[in-house]
């Protein structure tokens, strides 16, 4: 486990006053930005899984690290934790750069026929 990620853990063990435990999902440092819907899928399906583990009453957050923020955003799609927590994630939003004009008459200028 890398050095940074044991700080994080102590520190917030030290912090919370209640029992606290902590699963690691594995692999998303590996994955490449456009394809992160089967790691997001994966980081659900692990929620559930420690959600029907430990009961409906447990407390669930996810932190996710950089691109690791953005598959825990996604995975929201596959389970609700009970909070999401991103550090360092670059959230991108891409803007206009230029303004295109078309004109649409019909639904075959959509569809290309």
């Amino acid at each position: 486990m890398d050095s940074r990620r044991i700080v994080l853990r102590k520190t917030l063990q030290s912090e919370i006053a209640t029992d606290v435990q902590f699963e690691t999902f594995v692999g998303v440092e590996a994955t490449p930005m456009p394809i992160v819907s089967p790691p997001a899928e994966q980081l659900g399906d692990k929620v559930r899984t420690i959600r029907e583990r430990q009961g409906k009453n447990t407390r669930i957050i996810v932190i996710g690290h950089s691109h690791g923020g953005s598959i825990a955003l996604l995975s929201l799609h596959f389970a609700q934790p009970d909070s999401l927590v991103c550090i360092s994630t670059p959230f991108i939003v891409p803007k206009r750069r230029f303004s295109l004009s078309v004109a649409i008459n019909s639904k075959e200028d959509v569809l290309g026929f």
